[in-house]
């Protein structure tokens, strides 16, 4: 129903009418134009001043800060200013507080006496603060009981407590309904959210760090934030010069210069510098140092450990208001439906674990689930022996999109653990280090024991003091480091009882438990003495453990070795991947046969085209791994050697590694997982049969590889903490750059622990007074605001500082349109064509169209109506002035699990025959699907068509031409409006496409669809679409049969063939929607 059709109350400046002043906040909440427009208005009657900074205007040319010459042609989702947080958090908490009136004059009490219970004064010691807080021992174990509401967040709800509630989103979209609870889904799909009651309850408040620290800054500059530094150009010239790499003599080198000598700073050389950023303050806890001596065996030199306070580096990460979006601070369960039979999982909130720690814990309590990682790495690029071992820590409460978020800064190095060399015989060195390493891990983790038991006092970044109990939950390790941590013996599984021979299973074996480990080193130490270290070693392999006999984890409260290891993406499955199961298929299809079909595939924007083949390759990145996965079934189906079995191997096998990097898991896909995990399992003895399983010794008749053991861990792991990718190794590996190379590269190289970690101190100075800074600026513009609007009514009052005072740091240096893009599906050109002023004769010699004038006449004819004229008339080609060409498209997808997350950005051509100085002779055109009816969904192929894009260009009318699409020529509203466009329009955007048939049903082992072309294979007669009709990029495949024609090139193979897969694995968005 039209909204303007009925009688308003109140009306939005879209021209949109509503009955009351409700629905008209969630217009508003909903669409960012409006909000823009709305607060535009607001904000005229607030007085700006030199200290308030100006809201940009993502409509002026230049406002947004980017560079990039790009033109928006196609719109779906409104631009939404980064330096307005989002409206829709005040409109929805008015919602949840059951208020009924449609006047915003009226203002909620809080009646909620647990919520506050009164303000404090900041100690930097929070534990000090005596809180209201008595342990309910009564309550420990308690049963929840939860009853779930449903309410439609259009219509008035009714909610009985806080802890009920539950969300209308869309389903697929399952991280985001985790996060958003009353974010409406379009498809009216509904997901039903269970909240732990009273877990992460407030129970005091003081003042926050970040007040303390601006205060004292403020007082000790006098005024100036930036002190030590003079002035804020000071500052920022000291700290480019620290993060430049610059040494500290080309620094002075640098200060030396009469150019800066004539504008001197406050720092004269190098080492004045650091001094100077040493003194900025600081959020984290200090570096420590402790001589460690060796339970056993004899080390050639000293062993130190720098280390530091992880309490602390909790608190720091807590505090920090820049990371306040993505924290949350209890567990929740989520539904799929209002039957309660398909369990959602994907942030650790979500999984069992932390429910159940909770059910264990004083009702009101706050889990803080640990997060470590360890990866040692070498300090050196190819020569030396010069290694690092860090220990990385984050919290769980952390959003998983933060912590897989390089710049958000959620990891932080607690620890080097010291690699030493030993005088003792080499056949112990790697028990001997092993012990060290737990050694050094207890005198780290220490601090988490009596926190883990007894709770502590943690402040949030707004002054929210909650009793919480800090568990490590998750280790984040490859294989070595997974069985050095468990205790386990090389060759068995990690978390699992699989011995050397159990580990190829097609069922998985018991789950190690840490009672039994600790029971079977107990009965070890019985037999043997630990400090017999040889002796001591040998009888516990047979027991399944390593030498280990004191791990660190066995005083760690609520520690599991079988969840807290959790099984690794990158270095299991990918790598098994590479290490196994493609050396097995390369040896069936031959080297040359698969490097020349390789070198075949049409090169494509952002997927690396090997132009020389793989199998030359001797050194492999994680990058490679994914670009081969992504094409290698399609690559590799009817060659020779290849038989039905060994596909459908190949593609279970491929399905799994697809399914476990989903960010979020409903019971279906688990089983997904489970199904093919086990025709992997099921066919994979062809491998032997056909001798490809090999060894250095010939072909090996089993499949005892450790890393398939791990594969039957990923669905219990998901079910416990979340989704997998959160807990992948390659997030360990990312850190190493700033948590490693980086502070040894700025070291002497003599010494370089230490500096190393006086490094990672001033680092940390310079980020935390940089939010620091930020955060001071927006609360003065905060206060200013709120003088500003004093007057106004209370109701009034609350939404304005929900929406307008709020700080938004996630948003606030990001250009408005980008935002847009990343948030919904967009399609956008170059602000420039390629070629202009064109006519439709000279259009169609250039790209071989012959009958393109008379395809464009027909559309027009068939689509659109003069306007103004007696009667109506049809356009034709004779009402066209000019023709603008693009040679490239850009397109953006939502993502299909979750809208906040960007998706990738996929660049496709349409260039005419003889392109590039003649490379492309037949032309270079991409694959797309093409919306056909109003059945075309989100996933799925139905309601689409496959066509190669041969032409983009924009029709120019002349203005007394102007016309109206009365007609929809697919059936349906299109879903791009150009911003441009209104009901009399000049110009208009058309794509050249080539429509191919697709098979009813994907062909059988492979479970790709099949397109062919409908006409000649070199033939370009085709259609004209609007280029609104454009669903997303897709990637074809040639079928290349059992031996490729080695004729046929990377330019020539889309137009040589005529038989295709639709490539289900080409991106991980295409792997979930297109099926």
């Amino acid at each position: 129903m039209n909204p303007a059709s009925v009688l308003t109350h109140s009306k939005c400046t879209c021209g949109k009418g509503f009955n009351s002043q409700r629905k008209l906040n969630l217009h508003r909440a909903r669409s960012a134009a409006c909000k823009r427009h709305w607060m535009a208005e607001v904000a005229a009657f607030i007085p700006h001043t030199d200290t308030q900074k100006q809201l940009p205007n993502p409509d002026i040319e230049g406002e947004s800060g980017s560079n990039c010459n790009v033109e928006i042609c196609h719109q779906n989702d409104p631009l939404i200013s980064p330096s307005i947080s989002d409206y829709s958090s005040s409109c929805d908490d008015e919602l949840m507080d059951g208020d009924d009136s449609d006047t915003d004059g009226e203002s909620i009490p809080n009646d909620n006496p647990d919520e506050i219970l009164g303000y404090g004064y900041h100690n930097d010691d929070v534990e000090g603060v005596s809180p209201e807080f008595v342990p309910d021992q009564a309550n420990v174990g308690h049963d929840p009981g939860m009853e779930i509401c449903h309410n439609n967040i259009y219509e008035e709800p009714e909610v009985e407590s806080d802890d009920k509630m539950t969300g209308t989103v869309e389903a697929s979209q399952l991280t985001s309904a985790s996060r958003n609870l009353s974010e409406p889904s379009d498809n009216g799909a509904d997901i039903y959210i269970e909240n732990y009651p009273e877990a992460g309850r407030v129970f005091s408040r003081i003042r926050s760090k970040f007040q303390d620290d601006s205060e004292i800054q403020i007082n000790t500059g006098k005024g100036n934030l930036h002190y030590p530094f003079a002035n804020e150009m000071d500052h920022e010239l000291g700290l480019w010069l620290h993060e430049s790499g610059l040494s500290v003599s080309k620094i002075d080198s640098f200060l030396k210069l009469q150019y800066v000598q004539a504008r001197k700073p406050s720092f004269g050389s190098g080492a004045g510098l650091r001094d100077r950023i040493e003194l900025l303050p600081h959020a984290g806890s200090r570096w420590k140092e402790a001589k460690i001596t060796p339970e056993c065996g004899r080390p050639a030199s000293s062993v130190t450990l720098l280390y530091r306070d992880p309490l602390q580096t909790i608190r720091e990460l807590i505090s920090r208001p820049s990371l306040a979006e993505y924290i949350e601070f209890s567990p929740k369960r989520i539904w799929s439906d209002a039957t309660k039979t398909s369990r959602i999982y994907s942030e650790m909130t979500t999984g069992n674990w932390w429910w159940n720690i909770q059910a264990n814990l004083p009702q009101g309590s706050t889990v803080v689930p640990v997060i470590l990682g360890s990866d040692k790495t070498h300090l050196t690029e190819f020569t030396g022996d010069k290694k690092a071992w860090p220990i990385y820590m984050s919290v769980g409460n952390i959003s998983s999109r933060a912590r897989r978020t390089p710049s958000k800064d959620t990891w932080i190095v607690i620890a080097y653990i010291p690699t030493t060399k030993w005088k003792d015989d080499t056949d112990i060195h790697g028990t001997l280090n092993a012990r060290l390493f737990h050694q050094c891990m207890e005198v780290v983790l220490e601090p988490l024991i009596d926190a883990g038991r007894n709770g502590i006092n943690l402040a949030d970044w707004d002054g929210n003091v909650r009793r919480s109990f800090p568990l490590v939950a998750a280790y984040l390790a490859d294989y070595p480091e997974q069985i050095l941590v468990n205790c386990a013996a090389g060759k068995t599984g990690p978390t699992t009882l699989a011995g050397p021979h159990d580990l190829g299973n097609i069922l998985p074996s018991a789950p190690q438990t840490t009672e039994w480990v600790l029971r079977q080193i107990k009965r070890v130490a019985r037999e043997v003495d630990p400090r017999d270290v040889k002796s001591y070693t040998s009888r516990a392999r047979k027991r399944l453990l390593n030498g280990v006999d004191r791990p660190f984890w066995r005083h760690l409260p609520h520690f599991r070795v079988d969840i807290c290891t959790a099984p690794d993406l990158f270095h299991g499955a990918i790598r098994f991947w590479r290490d196994h199961l493609f050396r097995w298929i390369v040896h069936l299809i031959g080297e040359a046969e698969l490097d020349a079909r390789l070198k075949a595939l049409q090169p494509m924007i952002g997927f690396r085209h090997f132009a020389k083949g793989v199998t030359h390759l001797s050194q492999w990145t994680g990058r490679e791994d994914r670009e081969i996965q992504r094409v290698f079934v399609a690559l590799i189906a009817g060659a020779k050697g290849i038989n039905p079995t060994v596909m459908r191997n190949a593609r279970a096998f491929h399905d799994f590694l697809y399914l476990v990097q989903y960010r979020s898991h409903s019971n279906e896909t688990l089983g997904y997982i489970t199904d093919a995990l086990s025709t992997f399992h099921e066919t994979k003895a062809i491998y032997i049969e056909m001798e490809a399983r090999r060894g250095k010794n010939g072909v090996l008749d089993h499949f005892d590889i450790p890393k398939m053991a791990v594969f039957h861990t990923f669905v219990n792991h998901i079910k416990e903490l979340g989704s997998a990718p959160q807990f992948s190794t390659e997030i360990v590996e990312r850190n190493h750059k700033p948590g490693v190379k980086q502070p040894y590269r700025a070291s002497s190289r003599r010494g370089y622990n230490t500096q190393m970690c006086r490094f990672l101190d001033r680092k940390e100075r310079i980020r935390y007074t940089k939010e620091l800074i930020t955060w001071t600026l927006q609360q003065q513009e905060r206060q200013l605001k709120d003088q500003a609007i004093g007057e106004l009514t209370p109701g009034f009052q609350d939404r304005i500082r929900a929406s307008i005072l709020a700080p938004s740091f996630p948003l606030q240096h990001r250009p408005p349109y980008l935002r847009e893009r990343r948030q919904g599906a967009a399609l956008w050109l170059n602000r420039s064509p390629h070629y202009t002023r064109l006519t439709l004769t000279i259009l169609a010699n250039v790209y071989s169209i012959p009958s393109l004038q008379q395809d464009v006449d027909e559309y027009l004819r068939s689509n659109f109506d003069l306007l103004g004229s007696i009667g109506r008339q049809g356009v034709s080609v004779s009402d066209i002035m000019h023709i603008d060409v693009w040679e490239n498209l850009h397109i953006r997808t939502a993502d299909v699990q979750d809208e906040a997350e960007p998706s990738p950005q996929h660049t496709l051509h349409a260039l005419p025959p003889g392109a590039h100085n003649g490379l492309y002779p037949y032309g270079h055109g991409h694959c797309i699907l093409i919306h056909d009816s109003k059945e075309a969904q989100d996933v799925g192929i139905e309601g689409y068509r496959v066509a190669q894009l041969l032409l983009i260009f924009r029709v120019h009318f002349s203005p007394e031409s102007s016309f109206d699409n009365e007609n929809d020529l697919f059936g349906f509203e299109p879903r791009r409006i150009h911003p441009h466009t209104n009901p009399r329009r000049s110009a208009i955007d058309l794509a050249y496409v080539r429509f191919l048939k697709v098979s009813e049903e994907p062909d059988r082992d492979i479970l790709m669809y099949r397109a062919q072309c409908a006409g000649s294979k070199r033939s370009r007669r085709g259609t004209v679409i609007e280029l609104d009709a454009i669903a997303r990029f897709i990637q074809l495949i040639p079928r290349f049969g059992s031996r490729m024609n080695r004729n046929i090139t990377a330019e020539t193979s889309m137009e040589l063939h005529s038989t295709y897969y639709i490539n289900s694995f080409a991106t991980s968005q295409i792997f979930q929607a297109v099926y």
